[in-house]
């Protein structure tokens, strides 16, 4: 079951979508953060095993790297030719896109997620 745009939390006159942002914080080097997640994606694994395995990522750097994880067909038009001469156009799926737009992103160091938000010209942090 999806429940995508559907459900919704009414807090006065906003909705809030089940979307999850999560940072797990603890002290550095001995917080055992980064093993953590080794429990989660075994349970997600078992829940759906393509998705644990296409849709992890890792590697955030741009709103346009974000939205390349999860972008649709990409369709171009070709010329259709008869003998060297142009006779009409047709369709052409250039890049079949994504079908699964559930991404997960992991970043082992929040720290860089927060210097690349810092980058003159980022688009990642743009509302």
């Amino acid at each position: 079951m999806q429940l995508g745009r559907n459900a919704y939390y009414q807090v006065e006159a906003d909705r809030h979508y089940p979307n999850v942002y999560a940072v797990l914080v603890g002290n550095t080097s001995k917080g055992r953060k980064g093993t953590s997640k080794g429990h989660i994606l075994r349970l997600m694994q078992r829940a759906d095993e393509r998705w644990a395995s296409e849709r992890v990522q890792s590697g955030l750097s741009s709103g346009e790297g974000l939205i390349w994880a999860v972008r649709d067909a990409i369709e171009k038009q070709e010329p259709i030719k008869d003998k060297s001469r142009v006779t009409g156009y047709q369709n052409v799926v250039a890049d079949p896109g994504i079908e699964d737009k559930r991404l997960t992103v992991m970043e082992a160091e929040f720290a860089f997620t927060l210097r690349v938000l810092g980058r003159d010209g980022n688009t990642l942090s743009v509302p």
